[in-house]
């Protein structure tokens, strides 16, 4: 009996890249969820270090052997920023995992989140729906913030929803994560 080694399609994204390029590593793409749009679930997608502006929603799935994986690139530190984005209605993370299974997130600094309305919640990495085999691993979430004065007004660094009942989310490893400098409101 041998062992047959399982190759995971990895692309890479760099502050430098183009969104039309091929995603490799001498032709990055320019945003993560270019990559997370293009690549197919079970693709590492390896960020460099720069700062990104955006929303990141990871939508596909990997599977027990080939898990979706946005990571910082070797020695790189990438960093998910919040500054003057608009938060949609409800509740929005930073890094969203929805409705996804065999699934990891790490090594990011994830920062910089607001909201002064009732009706928005900023979330540093929001894990909602229903899944399995979710990891967030070794992020340091920081400055996601309620800067509103009255109840219902909330934010949260990592927040874990099911929402797709009789479905439910199961097996999900937070660790290694540093959390500072959140103002949460009336949430937990």
């Amino acid at each position: 009996w041998k062992a047959i080694a399982v190759t995971q399609p990895t692309y890479r994204v760099a502050t430098t890249g183009n969104d039309k390029n091929d995603g490799s590593k001498t032709h990055p793409w320019r945003t993560i969820q270019h990559a997370l749009n293009t690549a197919d679930g079970g693709s590492i997608i390896e960020v460099e270090t720069g700062t990104y502006s955006e929303l990141v929603t990871i939508r596909r799935s990997g599977t027990a052997k080939r898990f979706t994986t946005i990571t910082a690139a070797p020695s790189a530190s990438p960093v998910i920023d919040g500054t003057g984005l608009g938060i949609p209605n409800g509740l929005n993370g930073l890094v969203t995992l929805n409705n996804v299974s065999f699934v990891q997130v790490k090594g990011f600094e994830i920062r910089n989140y607001v909201s002064d309305s009732a009706a928005l919640d900023p979330i540093g990495i929001l894990v909602e729906g229903a899944g399995s085999n979710l990891q967030m691993l070794n992020n340091h979430v920081h400055d996601i913030r309620t800067t509103g004065k009255t109840d219902n007004f909330d934010a949260l660094g990592i927040a874990v929803y099911g929402t797709r009942a009789p479905a439910s989310l199961d097996t999900i490893t937070i660790d290694g994560n540093e959390l500072d400098h959140l103002v949460t409101g009336f949430s937990e």
